[in-house]
């Protein structure tokens, strides 16, 4: 499962820790409902809230969820890669496929 959420957040005046906390319990949740599932949490492509974002995955995995990883998403999306100052156009979205696939495959193949 790859998440990716957090971008509009900031600008409806989300705090970091309130972010912070309701992202873990939202990982949480994913996790009771699909305990099997590998959960993939980006930072946003322009890097909101990327410290609270780590910090709740370092947080599920000190709790022993080895099936949550961290995709540092930095440089992933070329100067034309955004339809507007924030969302991925189809040019960017071809780039994160591009450098997310591998990880994903990478990660799941460790896990046989």
């Amino acid at each position: 499962m790859v998440i990716n959420l957090g971008t509009n957040d900031k600008s409806h005046g989300v705090s970091g820790a309130n972010f912070q906390a309701k992202y873990l319990a939202f990982l949480t949740r994913i996790r009771a409902k699909f305990p099997n599932a590998k959960l993939f949490a980006l930072r946003t492509f322009i890097g909101r809230y990327a410290a609270e974002t780590q910090a709740a995955v370092q947080a599920r995995n000190a709790a022993g969820d080895a099936g949550v990883f961290y995709v540092d998403t930095t440089g992933w999306l070329p100067a034309d890669g955004l339809s507007d100052s924030v969302h991925p156009n189809d040019k960017g979205h071809q780039a994160v496929t591009d450098r997310l696939a591998p990880i994903i495959t990478a990660r799941l193949g460790q896990l046989r």
